[in-house]
């Protein structure tokens, strides 16, 4: 699902953080692969570090500060069941990790992605999550804001696509207007039976700076 080039282990190359929730085995989880080096070193074996269960079903994930303690953590949409985790990084190694579970919002669908970005401009950093299987009058895009600290489960959330639409997919987290705050931008696929979808959609954020 998720393929990010990110240095892990504070070694000065890029290694690679993915998520698979399909692939059953070995590759089924979140994880990050380890860089081995410059030139010729890449064609050794990358090792595979497991951040979460293996065999877990980790959607689109991001990459963030979410705590403010100068590390990057990683959050991740799961589903069976629905739920939404944050794993907190405890060393510069990137091998010690603690799992924090966020509430999933009431009367959505199915997770499908996450995107990490301060949505309100209040300086913190807020969650923006797609779902699919949103039928009838689930929602398929909300995002969520923490009162104070992460760790805490008083996430609120706000809704962005109301009960329109029902397959939501990828998000990206983008001033496209140029105003100053981050409007959302997706795809849904399927509007409804004997539907395309709606296509490529972008949310405007009423926020202004």
């Amino acid at each position: 699902m998720s393929l990010i080039a990110h240095d892990m282990d504070g070694d000065g190359d890029l290694d690679i953080v993915t998520s698979d929730r399909r692939k059953e085995g070995e590759a089924m989880g979140l994880r990050w692969l380890s860089n081995p080096g410059i030139q010729g070193n890449q064609r050794e074996p990358w090792i595979s570090h497991f951040i979460s269960p293996e065999g877990d079903h980790p959607d689109f994930i991001d990459l963030a500060d979410l705590d403010g303690d100068g590390d990057v953590d990683i959050v991740a949409p799961c589903k069976d069941p629905n739920r939404i985790d944050w794993y907190e990084r405890m060393d510069a190694s990137g091998l010690k990790w603690r799992a924090h579970e966020i509430a999933f919002p009431q009367n959505m669908g199915i997770s499908k992605a996450i995107k990490i970005g301060d949505m309100n401009l209040d300086g913190q950093l807020d969650l923006a999550l797609s779902c699919a299987s949103a039928e009838g009058l689930r929602s398929g895009v909300v995002w969520l804001e923490f009162d104070s600290d992460p760790r805490e489960t008083r996430w609120t959330a706000h809704e962005i696509s109301g009960p329109s639409g029902i397959k939501y997919d990828r998000i990206e987290l983008i001033d496209l207007d140029g105003d100053g705050d981050l409007d959302l931008m997706t795809t849904e696929e399927n509007f409804g039976p004997q539907s395309n979808g709606m296509g490529v959609i972008w949310y405007e954020n009423p926020v202004r700076r």
